[in-house]
């Protein structure tokens, strides 16, 4: 009988550490990033919150998180917490941070990236969530108030009587202004190839934020050179970059844009040839090049680009 009991009791004992140990609720990890508002004014406040779901019998994912560098950090909140029950146990890491915009405009937060244990085969691999924009708004600037001023400095309508020169004066200047401006130019606004170079530009952000890189990257690299073709007369679909960047140097552009652009043309080989993924922040660093070369284009002349342009 003592017998049949001991085995009855390792039994028991045997299938309840085979529980702890089969299955989890996650057999990978899970992770996504949230912002509670997509659009605020400066000085408001906004939430950046990464949470991670990841198997209990794995080891802790490491975070890199944005550098949020145009924000301040208000606040940071870190919390790990079991969820689930039984066999569908799972821990969820959430970190937030409380972040408080330095200016205004449309404000990206680049990716977070984590590496974690994979539950099956035990392997350490990475990840990282998308970029997110933030558009920031001025405050309303309130008018100052009207003082009221009494301009009456004699009973009754008598005081404005010194006021009727200063009325007349300002009726002739003001036409007077009128007959030498002649008629207003009604013809409509000329924009310039830097400007319909600048509105495409944009067009690639709306790829970042959807994680496309190799066309985020086609879409850049075919802005920039359509953009060199139009101003500058180079064919920059034909030439090598070393070739295309010693002609450009020919015209009035700082030698550091040059040398930026080099570096651009570089990493968008690497995209297009080698499959290579950039991290977000270097992502919106070339787009930053681009836009800042485009805009040292304008300095250059009309007469520039005629005497040195289409030598190709």
């Amino acid at each position: 009988m003592k017998q049949r009991f001991v085995w009855a009791m390792m039994a028991m004992l045997f299938f309840w550490l085979g529980s702890v140990v089969i299955g989890f609720a996650l057999d990978e990890v899970t992770y996504r990033a949230l912002m509670d508002k997509r659009k605020i004014k400066l000085g408001e406040r906004v939430q950046y919150r990464l949470e991670v779901d990841y198997p209990a019998g794995t080891l802790a994912p490491n975070i890199t998180p944005p550098t949020f560098s145009q924000f301040t950090i208000i606040d940071k909140y870190k919390k790990t917490e079991e969820m689930g029950q039984g066999q569908e146990k799972f821990l969820r890491l959430r970190i937030d941070w409380l972040l408080e915009p330095n200016t205004a405009g449309r404000i990206p937060i680049s990716s977070s990236r984590l590496v974690y244990q994979d539950a099956t085969s035990n392997l350490f691999k990475s990840g990282m969530t998308g970029v997110f924009f933030i558009e920031v708004e001025k405050e309303e600037t309130m008018p100052p108030p009207v003082v009221k001023k009494n301009f009456l400095s004699l009973e009754g309508r008598a005081g404005l009587i010194w006021l009727i020169p200063i009325v007349i004066s300002g009726l002739v200047i003001l036409i007077s202004l009128v007959l030498l401006r002649g008629k207003p130019n009604t013809s409509p606004a000329v924009h310039t190839i830097e400007f319909e170079a600048l509105r495409s530009l944009e067009q690639t952000v709306e790829l970042l934020e959807q994680e496309k890189v190799e066309e985020y990257y086609a879409l850049l690299t075919r802005v920039l050179l359509e953009y060199i073709r139009d101003k500058f007369g180079l064919d920059a679909y034909v030439l090598s970059t070393g070739a295309l960047l010693e002609k450009l140097s020919h015209f009035q552009i700082p030698g550091e844009r040059i040398t930026r652009l080099e570096k651009f043309f570089q990493v968008a080989d690497k995209v297009k040839f080698a499959g290579h993924i950039p991290e977000s922040e270097e992502m919106l660093s070339l787009h930053t090049m681009v836009k800042d070369f485009i805009k040292a284009g304008k300095a250059v002349k009309p007469k520039e680009i005629r005497g040195r342009g289409n030598y190709a």
